[in-house]
């Protein structure tokens, strides 16, 4: 089950496939039946559109952070977390 407010790609290529120029991004606002897993989603210009949940991708924010402890007293400090929106 998704959440309402989830970002979600409508129709997303899956992978290995080629690029699907029908897909496009929304958002979760609604769902409409748990059971079939049909949801209602809202692109960027405010058009609703009832989708199955199998035509959906989620979008995640995934944080990755690599840290280093060093006795090295000389070291200067570097960003320390990389952030990438996985699709």
């Amino acid at each position: 089950m998704l959440d309402i407010g989830a970002e979600v790609t409508v129709h997303g290529e899956k992978t290995g496939k080629e690029v699907n120029m029908t897909s496009f991004w929304g958002k979760i606002s609604k769902a409409i039946d748990q059971d079939s897993g049909d949801y209602l989603i809202i692109d960027k210009n405010g058009t609703e559109h009832a989708v199955c949940r199998s035509n959906l991708r989620h979008r995640k924010k995934i944080n990755i952070v690599f840290a280093h402890i060093s006795p090295d007293k000389n070291m200067i400090d570097m960003p320390c977390s990389i952030s990438q929106t996985m699709k």
